[in-house]
């Protein structure tokens, strides 16, 4: 390909179509920086596509960790629905005599009550 070329290039310089040399040379460059430019863009594409991949990736592990988080706060809001109401059992005692009277009972809220959870 390049004899070719070359060939076209000494001919035209020889025939002194100087002017034809130099319409072909600025061709030659046109058509090379429209090659580098479709290179460009294809890069940009492809550049593109992987931080969307990348994005898309991220955006399912952030879901991911707030299903996790909704689900040990449920546990924490449901841990202390029961402690306040073992606080609530631990209350009455004071001046309900059934309450004072069921040990079982005295003894399980006190124990819910002293329990520590963290989130």
């Amino acid at each position: 390909m390049n004899k070719i070329f070359g060939k076209t290039r000494i001919n035209m310089i020889n025939n002194n179509k100087v002017g034809k040399y130099l319409l072909y040379a600025l061709g030659e460059i046109v058509l090379i920086v429209i090659g580098i430019f479709i290179a460009l863009q294809l890069n940009n594409l492809n550049e593109e596509s992987k931080n969307k991949k990348m994005e898309i990736n991220l955006l399912y592990g952030i879901l991911e960790n707030i299903d996790k988080d909704i689900t040990s706060l449920q546990h924490h809001i449901e841990y202390q629905t029961y402690r306040m109401n073992a606080y609530t059992i631990l209350l009455k005692a004071f001046t309900d005599e059934y309450i004072q009277s069921d040990h079982h009972l005295l003894k399980n809220a006190a124990s819910a009550a002293y329990g520590i959870y963290d989130f």
